[in-house]
């Protein structure tokens, strides 16, 4: 069974507690589908945005990175044994892209396992390099399947690192098969039959074609939506001004990551609800407040946010994996005299405004017409939503996680999200709620936004949602005061 994982010099460690139990009838054995384990087997085409994310990313990097954190004796022959389990299931986990000329197809098969890598637990920030490693290792056009594990593992601290091609998968998606993994691997330390279910589900329609309604109206929205960002970019909304410029072949997307414990995050909770926003609304605040004082900082800032689309389908897709996202913008004149919490609750109205408008349903079909004509056309593409999306700052917020935290002996502590963002905005906030904390990560990309500026963005983030669990209003302008010291 470990001749499929990779060590990277880890002398096996004793783990903590009671060895595995022997082998029960049926505990590991798995029941392979064979209408995929061989032959390759041609699926449909990817629509005009799936090839437009395909080709960004031969650009610059987009990968999708969860890290999940685990306590308790996790072994790499059950992630593995699970991992296949979770091929067999969910076909973007076995599925390549094969380049036909003018069309990429999927095409399942022949089956290849996810690799999974194995690395020692040398400190507990040692996940830290791994998950900036695979941020920025672009998946190659022959590579298949088109995810990558790695674990992090320790006697009885481990993470799990799942990268992914975005093309195939949304952040929410792992979350879903991170918990299954968990449920997998803790029946078999328990001595019971995995809870994994084995029959094939089938790969989804495009987006595009799962979208509810609209119908005719698609074409109005559509012209609303381009007058709309038009109309954005006159008002002065701007990019944030780049350190240094980097084709985009030579950007790496770097990540800072903070924990907001328990008692703080229900305090912040607990005010967003008498302020009339949400947290949503909150981050998005106190990440353009952090920007006010950046030099960079236009008059106008476009912050985007991720909008999960799985309740807006004609096909319910439950927790299956697929791109089920799209975003929706919203524009906000700063100043350093500003309040956070109305900044929070303008964020939480325009995001509702931009949702009634159908803006999640324009702007993924958007990405496909302006892909350009003829060879490598990545780079092109760059350049063009560059010019023409004024979005400057970006946050995708997965919100309290539907996934437990127990599963037998393991114990998910935590569990954040990270994607490269080197294309669209040099600055993204990735949030995520679990266990009642709020695991926050800011990612920005090197070398347009460098890392000490990217320090003082984080600093000041955290001092105004430090702020903002105490009582009364919040000026912007308090966050250089607020902010903790740099640290030496």
């Amino acid at each position: 069974m470990g001749e499929r994982i990779v060590k990277e010099a880890l002398a096996r460690q004793p783990h903590a507690g009671p060895a595995s139990p022997p082998q029960a009838d049926g505990v590991a054995e798995r029941i392979p589908c064979p209408d995929h384990q061989a032959q390759p087997m041609p699926l449909r085409l990817l629509s005009a945005p799936e090839r437009a994310l395909w080709h960004l990313d031969r650009a610059c990097c987009l990968n999708g990175v969860q890290v999940a954190h685990v306590r308790g004796p996790l072994q790499p022959e059950h992630l593995e044994e699970g991992l296949a389990r979770v091929q067999d299931r969910h076909p973007p986990w076995r599925v390549h892209i094969e380049d036909q000329g003018a069309e990429l197809r999927f095409v399942d098969g022949p089956r290849r396992p996810v690799p999974l890598r194995v690395v020692p637990r040398t400190e507990a920030t040692a996940w830290l390099a791994h998950a900036e490693q695979e941020l920025n290792a672009a998946f190659q056009p022959e590579d298949h399947p088109l995810f990558r594990v790695t674990l992090v593992a320790g006697a009885q601290e481990s993470e799990i690192i799942v990268s992914h091609h975005h093309v195939v998968a949304d952040a929410l998606s792992i979350v879903y098969r991170l918990a299954e993994l968990l449920e997998h691997a803790s029946a078999r330390l328990t001595g019971r039959p995995s809870p994994l279910p084995l029959a094939s589900l089938p790969l989804r329609p495009a987006l595009g074609n799962l979208l509810r309604g609209r119908g005719p109206r698609r074409l109005l929205d559509m012209g609303s939506y381009l007058m709309r960002q038009a109309g954005a970019r006159l008002r002065g909304a701007r990019k944030l001004r780049y350190d240094a410029w980097a084709e985009p072949q030579a950007r790496r997307t770097r990540l800072l990551h903070a924990v907001l414990e328990a008692p703080q995050a229900a305090a912040l909770r607990a005010r967003c609800h008498q302020e009339g926003t949400t947290v949503h609304g909150l981050l998005a605040a106190a990440l353009l407040g952090a920007l006010c004082a950046d030099p960079g900082t236009p008059a106008v800032l476009g912050c985007f946010s991720t909008v999960s689309l799985r309740g807006a389908l004609r096909e319910p897709v439950g927790t299956e994996t697929g791109l089920f996202v799209s975003q929706a913008t919203t524009y906000h004149a700063l100043s350093a005299e500003g309040e956070l919490w109305e900044l929070a609750r303008q964020v939480r109205r325009r995001l509702q405004q931009a949702l009634g408008w159908g803006e999640p349903h324009m702007t993924f079909p958007w990405l496909g017409l302006l892909l350009p004509h003829g060879a490598n056309p990545g780079p092109r593409l760059v350049r063009r939503l560059d010019l023409r999306v004024p979005a400057a700052v970006g946050i995708t917020n997965a919100g309290q996680l539907p996934i437990p935290t127990h599963y037998g002996p393991l114990e998910l502590t935590g569990l954040h999200l990270a994607l490269g963002a080197g294309t669209v905005v040099p600055l993204l906030l990735g949030a995520t709620g679990l266990g009642g904390r709020l695991l926050l990560n800011l990612l920005h990309v090197e070398p347009l936004l460098g890392r000490e500026r990217a320090l003082g963005v984080q600093r000041r983030l955290l001092a105004l949602l430090r702020a903002a669990a105490g009582p009364g209003p919040v000026p912007v302008a308090l966050a250089d005061q607020l902010c903790d010291p740099p640290e030496a």
